[in-house]
């Protein structure tokens, strides 16, 4: 009688160890959400957590608890690293470029895109860059304005950025010229339609305008095909990047930071900066 409640325990033991390897690989998915990490692996976090604690399930039964236990620990430590400390101010701000206007003017005003929700609106980065554009044509710094389509697929439906941003600009109230360029699905190809449309209209200078830290690398590229390019950085209302005042901030810039800084080395190796 003793070896079937035996071979219970044990099995419950073996259920409660992969149980535990589920709740600190779905812990880890959090915190590398929280950190950016997500966006260099091009996943979201709560999108992809069952599958995380799945996989965690998976490893914990196989004796793999100790490396999800080191994992989460170390999580851990790096977010109350960036969120308690300072240092991600010096190492977000190395990555903002920022040019003067030049005296002699400027052909086009370009706005690089951003995300897009289902329902076809612009993310906040989105409508921050396109408003910093916007802002540079109300300036006198040119009357063209050039933006990106963007096109999602959410199911069986594809949406569009193009009513969002025609109406942000018609609520501007500004006489502007508008050039769409398309198909867009990274900063590389951005700069490559652009740049076919800047031959087409003969432009010799443009002022490209995108987040923060993201100007190094996007400038870079652009300049890559022969563009001479002005930089100038929108504004950031999706977190406080000039103070960094809360920990959340100094979390989403950390992320920003790296997914900018892995970024710049893959467009390094492909010869696109």
């Amino acid at each position: 009688m003793e070896k079937p409640v035996f071979k219970e325990s044990a099995a419950r033991a073996r259920l409660g160890v992969a149980v535990e390897g589920g709740v600190i690989a779905a812990y880890v998915w959090l915190g590398a959400g929280a950190l950016g990490i997500d966006q260099v692996l091009g996943r979201k976090a709560l999108d992809h957590l069952a599958l995380a604690a799945l996989v965690g399930f998976g490893i914990a039964l196989v004796g793999g608890r100790r490396v999800l236990r080191l994992a989460g620990a170390g999580v851990f430590l790096l977010l109350l690293l960036v969120g308690l400390t300072p240092w991600v101010g010096a190492l977000a701000r190395a990555r903002i470029r920022s040019d003067s206007l030049p005296p002699d003017g400027i052909d086009a005003v370009v706005v690089l895109s951003a995300g897009l929700s289902a329902d076809g609106g612009l993310n906040q980065e989105g409508v921050d860059r396109l408003l910093s554009g916007l802002a540079l044509v109300r300036a006198g710094v040119s009357r063209h304005l050039v933006v990106s389509r963007i096109t999602r697929r959410y199911g069986s439906a594809t949406v569009s950025s193009d009513a969002d941003q025609r109406w942000l600009i018609a609520v501007s109230g500004l006489d502007v010229a508008v050039h769409v360029v398309s198909p867009v699905g990274t900063t590389r190809m951005e700069a490559q339609r652009t740049a076919e449309l800047a031959a087409r209209e003969r432009w010799r200078r443009i002022v490209l305008v995108t987040s923060p830290l993201h100007t190094g690398r996007a400038c870079a590229a652009f300049q890559r095909l022969r563009l001479q390019v002005v930089c100038r950085p929108s504004e950031q209302r999706y977190y406080a990047l000039r103070t960094l005042a809360r920990p959340t901030d100094r979390v989403r810039a950390f992320g920003d930071w790296l997914y900018e800084t892995l970024g710049w080395w893959k467009y390094r190796l492909m010869g696109w900066v």
